[in-house]
């Protein structure tokens, strides 16, 4: 038996659509969305390889690698910054 775990960051689909989540639309640019079909793709590549954690976009493996080198008060000032 193997686990694989998916970050696959923002993902395009009708979850979104609904009146609560529509803020979503707007507050993420177009190019930060990934499709369902690419998650799918790169999620069952690392099940074929057995990865363990999988990033199936470069974009969002760069971001979390910097979002763990980054200073935890500078991440926690950048977000209350953005929710004002």
């Amino acid at each position: 038996m193997t686990a694989t775990v998916v970050l696959p960051g923002l993902v395009r689909t009708h979850f979104h659509d609904a009146p609560e989540l529509a803020h979503m639309r707007d507050e993420f640019p177009e190019v930060a969305w990934l499709s369902a079909e690419q998650v799918v793709e790169s999620a069952l590549a690392a099940v074929r390889r057995k990865a363990v954690v999988v990033t199936p976009s470069a974009k969002y493996a760069v971001a979390g690698t910097l979002m763990r080198v980054t200073p935890s008060a500078l991440t926690r000032r950048m977000r209350s910054m953005r929710s004002r």
